[in-house]
C-alpha cells in the first residue's frame, strides 16, 4: 500500500530537494529528456516502429526469448561495481534462461579480477574504460562469436567535442560490429557520465557524436 503512495521512492534527501531545490529537480528532468530526444531522433523509423518497450518479469521474459533467435541480444545494468556483484549478475543472467550477445555495465569499477569475472559469465570479450573510483567506468561484454569490425576511439565524446577536456568525469566505449541478417555494421556505445558533471556540455557532445554516426549511415545502440 505504502508503494502507492507519492514519495515512497525518494530517499529523505531527494525529498528534501523536490521540496526546497524546485528548479533544480526540473532542470535535471529537462536535462534528461534532451539526451533521450537526441537518442531517439538517431533511430531510423523502420526501427522505431518495431521497438518494445514493454516490462517483463523473469518468467515473462523467458516466455518471451523461448524459441526465439534474434538478430542480437543486449543486456545493460548500472552495476555499481563489477567485483562486487558479479556473482549476484550471474545469478540473474541465469534466471533469465538466455545467453546475451553483448553486456553493457556502467559504474563497472575498477579492473581487479575483470577477467575472471568476465570468465564466469561465457566467451566474452571484454572493452573497459576504466573510472577514478569504485562506481564510475564502462564495461562492454561482447561474445567471443561476434565480428568486431572495430573500436571507434574516433567517436569519443571527448574526442568529438573539443569543450569536454581530458579530465571530464566520463567513461566510454564504442564498438563497432557485424552481424549476419544486418546490412550495415551496428555501433554500440556505452556512456557513464558522472553526476556531479556538466550535463549541458554532455549533451552537446552527445550530439556531435550522433550526428557523426548519421554521417556514416550506421545503426547505433546504447
Amino acid at each position: 500500500m505504502l508503494k502507492e503512495l507519492p514519495f515512497y521512492a525518494l530517499t529523505a534527501v531527494s525529498f528534501l530537494d523536490a521540496i526546497f531545490n524546485p528548479e533544480e529537480i526540473r532542470e535535471r528532468v529537462l536535462n534528461t529528456k534532451i539526451q533521450i530526444d537526441l537518442l531517439e531522433n538517431a533511430i531510423p523509423n523502420d526501427i522505431k516502429n518495431n521497438i518494445n518497450c514493454k516490462y517483463y518479469d523473469e518468467n515473462n521474459f523467458r516466455k518471451l526469448a523461448q524459441g526465439k533467435t534474434p538478430l542480437f541480444s543486449l543486456f545493460n545494468l548500472n552495476i555499481r561495481s563489477f567485483n562486487k556483484h558479479a556473482d549476484e549478475l550471474n545469478l540473474y543472467l541465469e534466471t533469465l534462461s538466455h545467453k546475451f550477445d553483448l553486456i553493457s555495465l556502467t559504474e563497472a569499477g575498477n579492473s581487479d579480477n575483470l577477467n575472471t569475472h568476465v570468465a564466469n559469465l561465457g566467451k566474452y570479450n571484454l572493452y573497459f574504460d576504466q573510472g577514478n573510483n569504485t562506481f564510475s567506468g564502462a564495461a562492454l561484454l561482447v561474445k567471443e562469436n561476434i565480428n568486431v569490425i572495430q573500436v571507434r576511439k574516433d567517436l569519443s565524446i571527448k574526442q568529438v567535442n573539443k569543450e569536454i577536456l581530458a579530465d571530464y568525469k566520463l567513461e566510454e566505449i564504442w564498438v563497432e560490429c557485424k552481424f549476419q541478417g544486418i546490412k550495415d555494421s551496428v555501433i554500440f556505445g556505452v556512456i557513464y557520465r558522472h553526476p556531479n558533471s556538466n550535463i549541458n556540455i554532455f549533451n552537446k557532445g552527445l550530439e556531435s557524436v550522433i550526428s557523426k554516426i548519421q554521417k556514416e549511415k550506421k545503426d547505433l545502440r546504447y
